[in-house]
């Protein structure tokens, strides 16, 4: 049998509460796995209630993975694994502190990831201590383990009355987490029994909840979506109970063996679509397929971990999947995703500007919003250029700025930028002619001197009638490299600015 080019293959198997049959159903899948040639093995993250002297591979759930595959040919590597474990029979975050171990999301990430990358198998069924928002520890939970692996998710859910609201309710969180959910797996909580009711129950779980799911398939349009399956009460260890166990779950064993077809890779999909900022359309520089990001890491598809050092080019200040931010996102496109601004506001709006308002100096009262650093530089430097019409001093059509500086790739934007080692040479001829002078040679960590104004001084004396705004990144150039400067020039700009008439923009990133 054959599995996806990109294996090994690994799939989350997780509830929506503990002791609803997520063990039984790895297990059961182990089997399937391997009675259809693969290699597979379980993981058991985090393992509770055990004696943590017991060797990892032959402790708590293991012992279930290993009786399902006990009269099967055996291999190297043994059916199950435990990453963590723990004492104390309660949520792994309380087990940890109780034997003074706390889980550390980083250090478990790299182990889990770490040794399924020295692991030779087909296919890894990771399965979580109880549901997806079980504490790791003080600040994260399963889920936010599970959205750094970027692993599809099964999910099991006990058929009795709750079912459908515990099962859509992880269902949209595995969701927004944008995770895959493979299948759902309904689980016989006991022996049928003649209770008419129940059955009406249980058969009504199934149905709505296929439809439910089908409506809403996972991330990506052209995978396939999630379908449902009953697991009934079977009769366990028997090898007869898990081959019917194995059996029931041959679809989903169907889904995760396949023979791949010929694709692209990434890279040459991006190549043959995409053109990059900062790069040739015809050759293209080095590409980094990513799978995942969180707080400074970036996650490649191959597996690698970089620290992001730039911020994602400074616009990821607070980190990547920030949790708060995460929330704040999806509650806001819940209740509104967009509306036009022009002669509508809302709330948010309004809420923002009052929080931008306390953060701005005395006198600047009103804020226009902007989608990117370039829109905003152009709203400013035709604001500017508006504001001298009105006063009837047209020939103000002209901005001043240092060199270094670096404010944006539109055209105007442009025409501010370092016009000697920027990169915008190639429209040069195209841009609008802006007065330049020396950047600030006033060191940030040096006495200030006050000579160091005497460029902006000479050209506003010389040319202040033509200037409409001088525009500036206040005390560091960024782009242009990470140049600080004194305070205090900035002080003395601003006021030979306002004395020649000329307003002043600050380019703050």
């Amino acid at each position: 049998m054959l599995i996806n080019q990109n294996s090994p293959k690994i799939f989350t198997i997780t509830g929506t509460d503990t002791d609803i049959g997520k063990t039984v159903v790895t297990a059961a899948l182990l089997r399937a796995l391997r009675q259809n040639g693969l290699l597979a093995q379980a993981i058991k993250i985090v393992q509770t209630g055990v004696d943590v002297s017991l060797s990892q591979e032959n402790v708590g759930d293991c012992q279930v993975y290993g009786q399902a595959c006990q009269d099967l040919k055996q291999h190297d590597l043994p059916p199950g694994k435990v990453m963590r474990s723990f004492r104390l029979a309660a949520s792994p975050h309380l087990a940890a502190a109780n034997d003074s171990k706390p889980i550390d999301l980083n250090e478990l990430y790299l182990d889990l990831t770490n040794y399924i990358s020295k692991t030779q198998a087909d296919v890894f069924l990771l399965e979580t201590a109880g549901g997806l928002f079980v504490p790791l520890n003080g600040q994260k939970d399963m889920l936010d383990l599970l959205k750094r692996l970027g692993c599809e998710v099964i999910l099991c859910a006990q058929n009795k009355l709750g079912a459908i609201n515990q099962a859509l309710s992880a269902s949209s969180a595995i969701n927004a987490a944008g995770l895959k959910l493979t299948a759902l797996i309904l689980t016989e909580p006991h022996q049928p029994t003649n209770d008419p009711v129940e059955k009406i129950i249980s058969l009504d779980n199934l149905d709505l909840l296929a439809k439910r799911l089908d409506d809403n398939p996972w991330p990506g349009s052209k995978d396939k979506k999630p379908f449902s399956i009953k697991l009934p009460y079977l009769n366990l260890p028997t090898v007869r109970g898990w081959d019917e166990a194995a059996h029931i779950l041959e679809p989903l064993v169907k889904r995760i063996i396949f023979k791949p077809l010929p694709k692209q890779s990434l890279i040459d999909l991006d190549q043959s679509l995409l053109w990059h900022p900062y790069t040739k359309a015809n050759q293209p520089g080095p590409l980094y397929p990513v799978k995942t990001a969180f707080e400074n890491k970036i996650i490649l598809e191959d597996g690698r971990q970089l620290i992001d050092g730039m911020s994602s080019w400074w616009s990821a200040i607070h980190g990547y999947n920030h949790p708060k931010l995460v929330a704040a996102i999806q509650n806001q496109a819940a209740k509104l995703c967009h509306i036009m601004f022009g002669g509508f506001t809302h709330e948010p709006a309004i809420n923002l500007g009052l929080r931008l308002i306390e953060h701005l100096p005395r006198g600047l009262a009103k804020i226009f919003f902007a989608d990117s650093g370039s829109v905003a530089v152009e709203v400013a430097m035709k604001m500017a250029l508006q504001y001298h019409q009105g006063l009837n001093q047209k020939e103000r059509c002209h901005f001043l700025t240092p060199y270094g500086g670096y404010h944006g790739d539109t055209l105007g934007a442009m025409s501010v930028c370092d016009p000697i080692n920027g990169m915008h040479q190639l429209f040069k001829d195209y841009l609008p002619k802006q007065f330049f002078m020396p950047r600030p040679n006033a060191r940030f960590d040096q006495p200030f001197d006050p000579d160091s104004l005497n460029w902006a001084r000479e050209i506003l004396a010389s040319h202040g009638s033509k200037i409409a705004a001088v525009i500036i990144e206040p005390i560091v150039q960024g782009a242009g490299g990470m140049w600080f400067y004194h305070p205090e020039y900035l002080k003395g700009l601003a006021k030979l600015a306002k004395e020649a008439g000329c307003l002043i923009i600050f380019d703050e990133i």
